[in-house]
């Protein structure tokens, strides 16, 4: 996957959501099973993307050397982690596909009555989304804008803040992360949430995929670099 693919990505995943969904608008069933169902267009994508980022976060570990500090690898570990367990709870650490009973007593404070952690509540399922958003709007919206009007190259700063802060060339998926949430807020917001459930929920469900795309390419482009300059290790 060369850079301008990555950039790309989110784009070809838009254009595949839009269409499945125009497609099946007059069927709203069948568009919240194929939109944004278990096995729909946007959650099953999601899952593969998130352990994509966990495969490219286990490359930089391993490849910690080319690193311009080793101590960094403490860094990328976390994204191997967060993904990880991202991709679990989506798919309910396979209860999504394997479809086994929920413990009752585990299933009485779950909202959905599932077997995973972002259901217990509003506050578990919101705090990571809000901090993907935030880390979507610095890293990817705010930062490539004002590269731009400064015409700084895509990284900033030299060193190693430098393979710690994303580069500006990966805002496609944070721009379209943002567009989702407002879409979404503006639903909300004009009462319409309800009368469009099958397209709100795929456009909640968008929000993840989008902000998971971010993290992937930024991942990706780390070890890029690490192939391309193989700095040495301080």
């Amino acid at each position: 996957m060369n850079l301008s693919f990555s950039r790309r990505l989110p784009l070809y995943v838009l254009a595949a959501t839009t269409i499945l969904a125009v497609a099946l608008f007059p069927w709203p069933q069948a568009g919240r099973r194929w939109l944004s169902g278990e096995l729909g267009i946007v959650e099953i994508p999601t899952i593969i993307f998130a352990l994509w980022g966990v495969w490219e976060a286990i490359g930089i570990i391993r490849d910690r050397r080319r690193l311009p500090h080793t101590a960094m690898v403490w860094w990328f570990a976390l994204f191997a982690v967060a993904l990880f367990v991202f991709a679990g709870e989506e798919a309910s650490w396979g209860q999504s596909w394997f479809h086994w009973e929920t413990p009752a007593d585990y299933a009485r404070i779950n909202r959905q009555g599932e077997t995973n952690l972002h259901n217990l509540s509003s506050l578990t399922e919101e705090i990571p989304k809000t901090m993907l958003i935030a880390a979507a709007l610095f890293g990817g919206i705010l930062w490539p804008i004002w590269a731009w009007a400064k015409k700084r190259g895509p990284y900033l700063g030299q060193g190693w803040f430098s393979w710690i802060w994303p580069s500006s060339l990966i805002w496609p998926a944070a721009a379209l992360t943002w567009v989702m949430r407002i879409s979404e807020r503006l639903l909300v917001a004009t009462d319409m949430e309800d009368r469009f459930r099958p397209q709100y929920i795929a456009i909640r469900e968008s929000i993840e995929i989008y902000a998971v795309l971010f993290m992937l390419a930024y991942l990706w482009d780390v070890r890029r670099r690490m192939k391309a300059e193989s700095p040495t290790p301080a």
